[in-house]
């Protein structure tokens, strides 16, 4: 799995790695129960 561009083949990633226009980095899992969860750095 490739954690820098969000591809994983069958992996658990339900939005792959973006870059929002306020230069924020973000991608979305989804873990064993269900539950998603974002991951997101700082535009700075």
């Amino acid at each position: 799995m490739n954690i820098s561009t969000g591809q994983g083949g069958n992996g658990p990633f339900r939005q792959t790695l973006r870059t929002a226009p306020s230069g924020a980095r973000t991608f979305i899992v989804k873990d064993p129960d269900g539950n998603l969860i974002c991951f997101a750095t700082s535009a700075n």
